[in-house]
Formats: C-alpha cells, structure tokens, sequence
C-alpha cells in the first residue's frame, strides 16, 4: 500500500541526533507514512543506529551508499520512496507530532505540488530565528515566489512537502554537482513545474 508521505532523512555522522530525529517522525499524530533512511558513508555509528531503527519499525527503510554527499543521498531517498509526497527532513532536525497532519490536511486535496511550513532555529536550547510563511493556498504567483523568498521560506528543502509524480515526472533531481545552495535549485525548478501552492 502506497503511504501517504515519505519522510527522507540523509545520514552522515548524525549519531548523536539520528535517534531523536526518527523518534519524532515515529511518534507522528498522522501514521500513514514512511521513512527513508539514507546513511552517505558515515564513519561513526549513524550506518549500525540506522539498522536497529529499521529492525525495530517497519515503517522504517534503510539505505547505504558510499559517501556521496547530501544531494547524491537525498536523490537515493527520493529514488526508493514510495509516498505521494515527499518531505525532506535532515538528520540533526526534529518535528512536531502534528506535521504531518497539518501537511496531509492540506495536500489531501492533490491538487496541492508544494505546500510550505514554518521551522525554528535552535542552538542548543535557545531559540536563534523562528521562521513563519504567509498563509496560502491557490495558484502560484509572482509576488508569493517574493514573500516565501524575502521570508526565508522558499530556498529550503526541509519546510515543505512535495509532490512526488512533480518530482519523478519531470526528473526534477537535486544536481549532485552543486556544493551550495543545492535546495534553493532544485526548488526554483520545482516551482516552475508546480501550479497550486499552500503556505501554511
């Protein structure tokens, strides 16, 4: 059965934050959904966390590659997905135990390709930038492509979830040459494809 989301999570040398990042996908409000593992070569003990995780939830999918780099990990993650939407997480990140519902409650529509969220900044346990999108849901335009870029929304992959036939049916890939600004990218040509957006 097709889930709904697949969570991709690209893992190197994330052993100190793997766990707490999975664990909050896993403690979801919303259960339909997957997560895709994918350990780029780590030299620590991310690549053996990785398998006891995927041994102890079977919602949990394990992948190893050579160290590649994170696009060449997330492009992994997004060629063994299966989700209607994919939701790019990293591995030192955690979520709230509501996104996934506030995210399906918005794309259950399909009409949605892209719908963007809000997310913190945090060091150590202070709070260094809260980061919130306008509310929207409709027809892409101009001045929203502004208002996401001016508010920090728009260049990340890790706010937002995706349609995944947007992403395969165009081969909209993040290009593993690039070593910076790779999601800003990969999400211009994204929003090119796309035609209905939410902002949540």
């Amino acid at each position: 059965m097709t889930p709904f989301f697949s969570v991709v999570i690209p893992v190197y040398n994330a052993e100190k934050y793997i766990n707490k990042c999975v664990e909050s996908i896993l403690q979801q409000s919303f259960e339909d959904f997957e997560i895709v593992l994918v350990n780029d070569g780590s030299i620590d003990r991310s690549m053996e966390i990785c398998e006891e995780l995927a041994q102890k939830d079977t919602r949990v999918a394990f992948f190893h590659q050579r160290n590649q780099g994170v696009s060449a990990a997330r492009n992994k993650g997004i060629s063994m997905a299966k989700g209607k939407y994919l939701v790019f997480v990293d591995a030192d990140d955690h979520i709230r135990a509501d996104t996934l519902k506030l995210l399906y409650e918005n794309c259950n529509d399909c009409r949605t390709d892209i719908c963007f969220f809000g997310y913190q900044c945090v060091v150590g346990s202070e709070i260094k930038q809260t980061v919130l999108p306008p509310k929207f849901c409709g027809e892409k335009s101009p001045d929203l492509l502004l208002e996401l870029i001016e508010k920090n929304v728009f260049g990340l992959a890790c706010n937002k979830a995706i349609k995944r036939d947007l992403i395969m049916e165009n081969e909209l890939l993040f290009d593993e040459t690039i070593k910076v600004f790779e999601d800003q990218d990969l999400m211009m040509r994204v929003w090119n494809k796309a035609s209905f957006v939410c902002s949540i």
